[in-house]
């Protein structure tokens, strides 16, 4: 019962990764993509995974603790007190459309002191509880937030960060413990990215050619993304690895900022 499991669940496919527990070893990741029928409901969603998942044979294992994330740009971020004035539905009303076949969910985010309220397909809540027995599915924007200001606590300068995922991107600001900016933007083209960064910085009154941007996520230096940011904002960096674990060796060729959320799920509760 040594090993824990983490699971990134999205529209597209999902992908995983196994920690020793008392080494704060990584000794696994997977992903896989899943292509589900134009228009498909989300009930098609999870049978698909399942399936996915079962042909790999993670569910027989005893791990020691599972935790599983839902990957959506559905998220409505509510500052510390103003949860109790409305219902967490009524909130993420007020920003996204719920479709019949989603719940809304809340979770907290101590140390960005705001709660989260997302949405996720029904079914996944069941095949969670019913296949691993995990009765709580967290969100993604909860791992994101947290382990970045985590991780950059001691730094008081500000920060920039882009989170690039299955057509979507994250735009995170922080400046040590505290977080000044969170959204989530669609892409369809590399134009989109540039676009919305640069309007982003531009109306909080940086100066994008100044900033330093920290890449996460779906990109790499040869990507259209990458190629094209650079004409605009010249300092960009790729996310490190977490410092609070290790790599085993098998690791040597996967790009850690690529799976930056997956990696710190095992870590925030």
């Amino acid at each position: 019962m040594k090993y824990r499991l983490s699971i990134l669940l999205q529209q597209d496919g999902f992908s995983f990764c196994v920690v020793d527990n008392r080494t704060r070893l990584y000794l696994a990741v997977y992903e896989a993509r899943i292509t589900a029928p134009a228009g498909a409901a989300s009930d098609k969603l999870c049978s698909l995974v399942k399936k996915q998942l079962e042909g790999i044979g993670i569910s027989r294992l005893p791990f020691g603790g599972i935790d599983i994330a839902w990957v959506s740009p559905k998220v409505t971020l509510i500052p510390a007190g103003f949860v109790h004035n409305l219902s967490i539905e009524d909130y993420f009303r007020f920003n996204h459309t719920l479709d019949i076949s989603e719940i809304v969910v809340k979770q907290e985010i101590p140390v960005a002191e705001t709660t989260a309220a997302f949405s996720l397909p029904a079914c996944l809540k069941t095949l969670a509880l019913d296949w691993f027995q995990v009765t709580k599915i967290g969100c993604s924007a909860n791992i994101l937030i947290q382990s970045l200001l985590r991780a950059n606590a001691h730094i008081l300068a500000r920060q920039v960060f882009i989170n690039l995922w299955g057509g979507h991107f994250d735009i995170i600001i922080i400046q040590g413990r505290k977080l000044l900016y969170y959204n989530t933007f669609k892409k369809s083209v590399p134009e989109d990215l540039v676009y919305y960064v640069l309007f982003v910085l531009e109306q909080l009154g940086f100066i994008p050619a100044e900033e330093e941007l920290t890449l996460l996520g779906e990109i790499d230096q040869e990507s259209s993304d990458y190629k094209l940011l650079y004409q605009y904002i010249n300092s960009l960096q790729f996310g490190s690895a977490m410092p609070y674990a290790e790599f085993s060796p098998v690791f040597r060729e996967v790009l850690t900022h690529k799976h930056y959320t997956l990696f710190n799920l095992p870590f925030c509760e």
